[in-house]
């Protein structure tokens, strides 16, 4: 037969608690004055009048916004911006679309498409302005 284990339980009786000692309030090490905030808020109002710059500078006063493209495509852009001697990627970049449009390398749909969205941007004399325009 299967033997039965048994638990002495009497030792728990005579167990006590252990006993807790007393948390005391933690001070700290600085108390809050008006007088400091007041002369620390006016060094701050301060060094705020100083302008902060972006990352990088934007040519020509241009707006920038950030695009991710991989490390391979800018080196076919700045490939391209090197043998057309264009100043900026942004240049580079136009340049090929335009090439695109004009050697009709897009079909006419796909043209109508593209300048009613540049339209929409607001974009569509900034993609022309300087380039030949078909229509």
């Amino acid at each position: 037969m299967a033997e039965t284990l048994r638990f002495n339980k009497g030792d728990r009786a005579r167990r006590k608690p252990k006993e807790i000692e007393e948390t005391k309030p933690s001070e700290p090490q600085n108390r809050f004055s008006i007088t400091d905030f007041n002369n620390q808020s006016k060094n701050q109002r301060s060094e705020d009048t100083k302008p902060k710059r972006g990352k990088g500078r934007p040519r020509k006063n241009k707006s920038t916004k950030s695009i991710r493209i991989s490390d391979e495509a800018v080196d076919i852009i700045n490939a391209y911006k090197q043998i057309t001697d264009q100043e900026t990627q942004d240049d580079a970049v136009i340049d090929a679309f335009r090439k695109a449009i004009n050697d009709k390398e897009i079909t006419d749909d796909k043209k109508k498409v593209f300048d009613l969205l540049l339209e929409v941007k607001g974009v569509k004399d900034f993609f022309y302005e300087n380039g030949p325009r078909n229509n």
